[in-house]
């Protein structure tokens, strides 16, 4: 599936987009396909100068990369959009926390902690009340969201100024969606192209496990304001989680492709392919999505059932797009 390998400095070396112009003119590369959080501020600055070589990247402006890669700049601007978002504080020392936790309710309520800029749960954590860590424990399933309480928090943050700043929310418990879309200009203005929401029903490791394709129209409009909004260009995804009021709140951007969009192409909107063609300077689609896809991965294997289909394999499902 991969026609070769070759090793590169970090991201943040100055190398390292002479090295991808490098491999891109010996390989006959036309578009680079970014994915890895770190080299997104780097390429999409030098975006234009890979441009100027032949070599498209398919990443965002510099401005939008860097309000959707910080997560408390990325909720205060979906707010100013009009997109719901929890409750949340920006805090630099132990007392803040505990301040912030307290308007949020604990400790009759949990709240949430993250570092601004971890990716999937990394630095994130569910902080329970006391008294409920039992419950948690017996309840919550391996693999779902990561809890401690207050004193195991303290243990790892430290009773004093933080080394970064971290937020503190309020916690949401109902459903997790997440959102693939595609937006850019091929031309002939900006448009949205593709807006694909996913129910989770299961998720392990940050990553859904069983899900479904549905069109849960708040969720998609809300997406949309947010791309266009933010300039964001093309594929890139959102997370939304719902509140007790059933009101889905933006969690977070992920300014890039991930390959859990393999998840939006089962279900009838190749995104990756689109943001291609877009890279390209090609209009991408037209999308019929069929709704009510069921998704199961396992075994790091995602498959498909929409009662004709079953697919167990990316191969496969590589033929049949073919």
């Amino acid at each position: 599936m991969c026609d070769a390998f070759y090793r590169v400095p970090r991201a943040g070396d100055p190398g390292f987009v002479d090295a991808v112009l490098e491999i891109a003119g010996r390989e006959g590369v036309a578009v680079v396909l970014p994915q890895a959080p770190a080299e997104l501020p780097v390429l999409a600055a030098a975006r234009e100068r890979l441009r100027r070589e032949g070599v498209a990247v398919a990443v965002s402006r510099p401005k939008a990369v860097a309000t959707a890669l910080d997560k408390y700049r990325m909720l205060r601007a979906a707010e100013g959009l009009g997109v719901p978002v929890p409750r949340v504080f920006l805090v630099h020392d132990w007392d803040g926390l505990v301040g912030a936790a307290e308007e949020l309710g604990y400790p009759d309520e949990p709240f949430v902690v993250r570092v601004g800029s971890g990716d999937g749960m990394r630095g994130f954590r569910v902080v329970v009340p006391p008294g409920r860590a039992r419950e948690w424990f017996r309840g919550e399933r391996p693999g779902g969201a990561p809890w401690t309480t207050l004193s195991g928090l303290r243990e790892i943050l430290g009773g004093g100024r933080f080394e970064e700043p971290v937020m503190v929310a309020e916690y949401l418990p109902g459903v997790e969606y997440t959102v693939d879309v595609l937006a850019g200009d091929a031309g002939n203005g900006y448009r949205v192209y593709a807006v694909v929401p996913r129910r989770r029903l299961e998720m392990r490791i940050s990553m859904t496990w069983v899900g479904v394709v549905e069109e849960r129209r708040d969720v998609m409009e809300y997406s949309a304001r947010l791309a266009e909004g933010l300039g964001l260009e093309y594929a890139f995804g959102f997370q939304f989680r719902l509140g007790r009021d059933g009101v889905p709140r933006l969690l977070e951007c992920n300014p890039r492709i991930q390959s859990t969009m393999i998840a939006s192409t089962f279900a009838g909107a190749n995104v990756v392919w689109g943001a291609v063609k877009l890279a390209l300077g090609e209009e991408p689609g037209p999308y019929r999505v069929r709704w009510g896809t069921l998704l199961l991965r396992y075994w790091g294997a995602l498959g498909v059932h929409r009662g004709e289909l079953v697919a167990s394999d990316w191969a496969l499902h590589a033929e049949q797009q073919q």
